[in-house]
């Protein structure tokens, strides 16, 4: 078994599974990306700011953004020119399906292998993942791309982890008691009320096997002064803007940077509030599960991101649609 990634996890399954042609998704830290990297879908979150999240529940404004997910890029162009319309273009212009003349930096799988709370540990399919990532270098480089491998870029740290916790945690309490304004009639009227009242109905609000609401309760204790908020806020959008992808992209010369999705990367372009889009690769050979790549590309440079995954898809082979209600690996019995 494994998760299908989350938070936008239902919106993934339903567009894998031909249930929806497109879905839009929201995302704080990976909940775009990460479950269409194990759906093996074509999504794209949107630099943070540039489209409205007004009747949406943000987790912290600091990283919250939308953006499609799709099974193809040219579905991805398709909404963003109804969510983000070009004056004297189209994001289809985008799908040069070319990767000749983009500067691609790649990072190296093995350095930003994930850790166990995102990945359970699996050798053969580490080795897996490092050998195709390894193998797509390659045909990209074959495909006309100016390639730098296994660049460098600064990696978040435990002090960036600390302060984001905490900035977010007091944003959530903020964020939820603004959109509870926005019903017609709620029974709380706060994060703390909600937590008094899943306490009082613990049997119908407390599923088994995860009888918590850490994230709830943090929500509401976190207290921190503006002053410290300002300050987080601002370094970590240093630390991941100017000295992580910024610095980057100018130090190797490169348009973009592509790395594996699960290894923190979506934390730091969430930080550095830049766009973001999946790359399906392959399949992981003990249960089928779909992964892939992330190419996170400058602020409001959607348009570039885009070229990546049009290129991408033209060159390696079309995503399969997942196995319906069976075993992946299981031959039918049907004849």
């Amino acid at each position: 078994m494994s998760t299908p990634g989350g938070s936008s996890s239902g919106s993934a399954v339903a567009v894998a599974a031909g249930m929806a042609p497109i879905a839009l998704g929201t995302e704080t830290d990976g909940s775009i990306l990460l479950p269409s990297d194990r759906a093996g879908l074509y999504s794209l979150k949107l630099t943070v700011g540039k489209l409205s999240t007004r009747g949406l529940l943000p987790f912290t404004r600091v990283t919250d953004s939308l953006g499609p997910m799709t099974k193809s890029p040219k579905d991805v162009a398709t909404l963003l020119d109804i969510l983000t319309p070009i004056q004297g273009g189209t994001h289809h212009d985008a799908l040069t399906a070319s990767f000749k003349g983009l500067r691609i930096g790649f990072l190296d799988p093995a350095e930003w292998a994930p850790g166990p709370g995102a990945v359970r540990p699996n050798d053969d399919y580490t080795k897996q993942v490092i050998q195709e990532v390894s193998d797509a270098i390659t045909a990209v480089e074959e495909a006309g791309a100016l390639v730098k491998r296994n660049i460098k870029l600064r990696r978040f740290s435990p002090e960036d982890d600390q302060m984001f916790n905490d900035l977010s945690s007091r944003d959530y309490a903020i964020e939820f008691a603004h959109f509870l304004k926005g019903l017609d009639h709620s029974p709380v009227q706060a994060m703390q009320d909600l937590v008094k009242y899943n306490d009082d109905h613990a049997s119908e609000c407390f599923p088994p096997g995860s009888p918590g609401q850490e994230i709830l309760v943090n929500a509401v204790k976190t207290n921190i002064s503006d002053a410290k908020y300002e300050e987080y806020k601002n370094t970590l959008r240093t630390n991941n803007k100017d000295l992580g992808i910024d610095k980057a992209l100018k130090e190797y010369e490169v348009d973009v940077i592509v790395g594996t999705p699960t290894g923190r990367i979506l934390t730091v372009a969430a930080l550095a509030g830049y766009p973001i889009g999946s790359l399906p690769l392959g399949y992981a050979r003990f249960n089928g599960r779909p992964f892939g790549l992330a190419v996170i590309a400058p602020a409001n440079a959607e348009i570039l991101a885009l070229s990546v995954m049009s290129a991408w898809e033209a060159t390696f082979p079309q995503r399969k649609p997942p196995p319906q209600l069976r075993n992946w690996g299981e031959e039918s019995s049907e004849k």
